[in-house]
């Protein structure tokens, strides 16, 4: 069965644990139990590092991680650097020296598991009051599959989250030396260069609920704007270059279904944002209040393509991290407002675990008690997903 909620169950029990363990940190913070609070970031951290560490062949990413870890040559030579991998070049110096260390494809995911959790860690604790909710809201809007799938992306979100006191403190040349590291893991982390510019200001709310309102308007109606895109290229056929048939490729296998229950999660997103959006004025809240409304934008107006929908989109997704932690923990007074918005962040990080992990390639496994083999899932997943695409 390709679909069905029995997949999702580790997830969500994974998910309530991070809620007991949640309420428990609160109780710390509000008595002043220092050394509590303390343990219970120990906790969480180990068991985020158990479970996505550890864990076996899920979701889609591996099989063709996987085959790129075994075939890297640990020379650092600059073809095997440049032209023998797909992977970008700082990737691929990271990816070699941890094959390096033990050449294994299961120690090089933990360790990038690792990494993953340190960098995100120094993140929570500067932004967010509560470190494990800041992780369920992670695994609730969009870090659950790019922990487990993105491994070049989620590393370039993670060096902009470190870089961004050098935007606030207006160090351009700190903070693009930080982006270009930030694209030698994935090259998409470019357009982080331009964000320093408009990132941080304060624009017109009516403005934004006009862009943002056509933005939605445009899966609805299904109006086709990166078709126009995709024409541009069409005059590059005549070349054989590979760029024409990669975007063919991800165009005829595009999102046809834009209205869905994530549209009604990104239209409630865009509403808690303009309703703060001029009483809120610290800069890490402005910065993620933008950038979520950016996420929206080109998640919207790229609906039927889902290269640019997805990655460029998810360059901004790490807003949700910071910004509603931020809301409810830093900014709302009004204690039943509160506890009204926690409960629908809660119930949408349910759902949308149970949405996004409840087919056959999510089926969880783990190291501690066995996993299926590469094989095993690559027959899965070539029967069930890759030539059903």
């Amino acid at each position: 069965m390709f679909y069905s909620f029995t997949y999702s169950i580790p997830y969500i029990i994974f998910t309530f644990i991070l809620i007991i363990l949640y309420n428990r940190e609160i109780c710390a913070i509000n008595i002043g139990d220092k050394k509590k609070y303390t343990r219970i970031r120990y906790v969480t951290f180990l068991l985020l590092l158990l479970f996505f560490g550890l864990r076996g062949y899920l979701l889609t990413d591996w099989y063709s991680y996987k085959p790129e870890f075994d075939s890297l040559s640990l020379n650092l030579t600059y073809d095997n650097i440049f032209k023998n991998s797909w992977w970008d070049p700082g990737f691929i110096i990271y990816s070699i020296i941890i094959k390096f260390i033990y050449p294994d494809f299961h120690f090089w995911l933990f360790i990038n598991t690792l990494t993953d959790l340190i960098c995100l860690s120094i993140v929570f604790k500067r932004y967010n009051k509560s470190y494990v909710f800041s992780w369920i809201i992670f695994i609730g809007f969009y870090g659950l599959t790019s922990e487990i799938n993105l491994f070049r992306n989620i590393k370039a979100i993670e060096i902009f989250l470190l870089a961004l006191p050098y935007l606030e403190k207006r160090k351009f040349c700190k903070y693009t030396l930080m982006i270009i590291l930030a694209s030698l893991f994935h090259s998409s982390a470019v357009i982080y260069l331009f964000v320093y510019f408009f990132i941080e200001k304060k624009y017109n709310a009516k403005a934004l609920i006009f862009i943002i309102f056509v933005s939605f308007i445009i899966p609805i109606l299904k109006i086709d704007i990166s078709k126009i895109i995709f024409d541009r290229f069409d005059s590059l056929s005549w070349t054989g270059m590979r760029v024409y048939d990669k975007i063919a490729e991800y165009y005829n296998n595009a999102n046809t279904n834009p209205i869905s229950l994530g549209m009604l999660e990104r239209i409630f997103s865009c509403a808690c944002v303009i309703k703060f959006y001029n009483s809120i004025t610290k800069p890490i809240a402005r910065i993620s209040m933008n950038s979520l409304l950016l996420f929206v934008f080109f998640y919207n107006i790229f609906w039927n393509f889902h290269v640019l929908s997805d990655r460029i989109s998810i360059l901004f997704e790490f807003s949700y991290w910071i910004f509603f932690p931020y809301l409810i923990f830093n900014y709302m007074r009004n204690k039943r407002g509160k506890k009204i918005m926690f409960y629908i962040i809660l119930s949408l990080t349910l759902i949308k675990v149970s949405s996004t992990t409840d087919y056959i390639l999510a089926k969880y496994d783990n190291l501690l008690w066995g996993i299926e083999s590469y094989n095993k899932r690559s027959i899965v997943f070539e029967r069930d997903y890759l030539y059903n695409q």
